[in-house]
């Protein structure tokens, strides 16, 4: 009877053990298992990040310019002796510009600015002063770098819109006009120019003579001299508003 009781607490007691032995403590972390990432080509895939493509369109903007206004003159003169200059005149243009670019390198511009352009002559026998108010458009090429520096060429059509001529002197006869008739009704010309971002300094030089052959006749009876060639140019400063 004894042999079989120590017999029953054996068994009990290596059930005991076993049960404590499969069975998890409380509180105990179950452990973590990773998943590794996915593989492709024998490498880790990263998720590509795409860059917006450029898209060409037309942008507007608004730009105000000062303009000194020069001229140049070939001239014949009855007078022995005299002598002459010419002054340069305050200009400036207002208007409206647009842009087309064609890649972030270069683009297209264009655009309306309503302009004046004006010069003064003054020699011991006459005194004249010369503003024509114009339609400007201009059709020019630009080259941007990534610093914001930006280099422009091109060509500028002007239309005539009204003029203001007065000459004086000692002749007797003074001549005042506020009108298209002694002016060229169109002109064109070459311009360049450098810029960075908003602001530019630009080159103008107008091809066309400036008053028309009618005008010049009054000029050369009234004045004594012939005028060979009336070219004008100027330099302008520029600020662009763009939208």
């Amino acid at each position: 009877m004894p042999r079989k009781t120590n017999i029953t607490k054996c068994i009990a007691a290596f059930a005991a053990i076993l049960l404590f032995a499969v069975t998890p403590s409380f509180g105990q972390v179950p452990d973590l298992e990773l998943t590794p990432l996915p593989e492709v080509n024998g490498s880790v895939q990263k998720q590509e990040i795409k860059q917006p493509a450029f898209t060409p369109r037309w942008i507007f903007g608004i730009k105000i310019s000062y303009r000194q206004t020069y001229a140049s003159w070939t001239i014949n003169s009855s007078y022995d002796g005299h002598g002459c200059s010419m002054s340069s005149y305050p200009g400036f243009a207002i208007g409206v510009a647009t842009s087309y670019p064609f890649s972030n390198l270069l683009s297209f511009d264009t655009g309306a600015d309503f302009t004046s352009w004006g010069f003064s002559y003054i020699d011991s026998n006459v005194t004249m002063t010369n503003i024509r108010y114009m339609l400007e458009v201009p059709l020019t090429v630009t080259l941007h770098t990534p610093v914001g520096i930006k280099f422009q060429a091109g060509a500028i059509v002007d239309v005539l819109l009204t003029g203001q001529m007065d000459v004086s002197g000692n002749t007797g006869w003074p001549y005042h006009t506020f009108s298209r008739e002694p002016f060229n009704p169109l002109s064109v010309g070459l311009t360049c120019g450098i810029g960075f971002y908003n602001f530019s300094l630009q080159f103008i030089y107008n091809l066309s003579n400036a008053i028309d052959r009618n005008a010049r006749y009054v000029w050369e009876q009234y004045s004594g001299m012939s005028i060979f060639k009336q070219k004008s140019y100027a330099l302008s400063l520029n600020y662009t508003l763009w939208f």
